[in-house]
């Protein structure tokens, strides 16, 4: 059990840790920051698209991509390396009603109740006998992520425009309330006042991760090369929904489908030429579409009605 104080007022304001074209807001005082953080922060902070400033928690550390303990606010653009692949990732704690005296004097058993009540670990490659996951969920998780829930639902809405997160979203509802592995922690803990509160550190587990990559490897894909990004083979389309983009030197256009159904087909030519998107709008075709709705169809204008619009 670990004692932690939370009145101390000069632990609770912020300073200045380093500055580049913003400044680098830090809750750190009393806790050492290795020179690999600041100078990543210090990167940071002279990027262009930050807005007004970095700020560091105490957890602080060098990350792989952006720095651990990091709150990065963006104007005009998005960092998914930032965000990570723990998504979501943090910590909260509750107070309890009890003080120390009222615990036992070992607490091997409220560790052992707490093992058993909430899933933890990782065993099965994550498969179907995963120790970490709910074999049954809970009825307050089934409340949020069972079927047509309001999380499950949203989630949903991200994987019919991104098909390759399918698997990680299938076992995301077993996984909802679970502890994870690597640093995740429940702790019992004391404050000054001898006051029982319990912390965790948890995140999204594995569909935090499949997202994280997912988004990272895109965005790396992205600035290699300016052009059209088209939508996945199976994805699934509504009408009016965006289903990509199309960059030029000056800016950056959706494309909106104009028609319900499932992608069955894309124009990679239009990776290695986007322009002809310019040169050739008839022939250099984008994706090809399953209509879900054949009636739809007859809204669309066909090449000659087009070049009536545009005149």
């Amino acid at each position: 059990m670990k004692r932690h104080h939370t009145t101390d007022p000069e632990a609770t304001g912020s300073e200045v840790l380093e500055t580049g074209r913003v400044p680098v807001k830090a809750w750190t005082r009393g806790v050492p920051v290795e020179e690999q953080a600041r100078e990543q922060l210090r990167n940071v902070a002279s990027l262009p698209f930050v807005f007004k400033h970095v700020a560091v928690m105490p957890d602080v550390h060098w990350g792989m991509g952006a720095t651990v303990g990091s709150v990065i606010a963006t104007k005009g653009a998005i960092v998914p390396a930032a965000v990570g692949v723990d998504i979501g990732c943090g910590m909260v704690a509750a107070k309890l009603p009890l003080v120390a005296s009222q615990l036992p004097d070992n607490l091997a058993g409220v560790r052992s109740t707490i093992e058993v009540a909430v899933p933890h670990g990782r065993t099965d490659y994550g498969g179907a006998n995963d120790r970490g996951a709910w074999g049954d969920p809970l009825p307050a998780v089934r409340e949020v992520m069972g079927d047509n829930a309001p999380l499950r639902t949203q989630l949903h809405s991200i994987v019919e425009k991104h098909e390759k997160l399918r698997r990680a979203s299938a076992r995301a509802p077993n996984h909802l309330g679970t502890l994870g592995t690597g640093n995740h922690f429940i702790e019992v803990c004391l404050d000054e006042a001898d006051h029982v509160w319990v912390m965790l550190h948890s995140g999204s587990r594995g569909i935090g991760n499949a997202i994280g990559s997912y988004f990272i490897e895109r965005a790396k894909r992205r600035m290699e090369k300016d052009g059209v990004e088209l939508p996945e083979v199976g994805a699934r389309l509504k009408q009016g929904q965006s289903f990509g983009t199309i960059e030029s030197v000056k800016a950056v256009s959706e494309l909106y489908s104009p028609v319900t159904g499932e992608v069955t087909e894309i124009n990679t030519a239009l990776k290695d030429k986007p322009e002809n998107v310019n040169k050739d709008p008839h022939g250099s075709w984008m994706i090809a579409v399953k209509l879900a709705n054949a009636g739809e169809a007859g809204a669309l204008l066909d090449a000659t009605a087009y070049q009536d619009l545009v005149k």
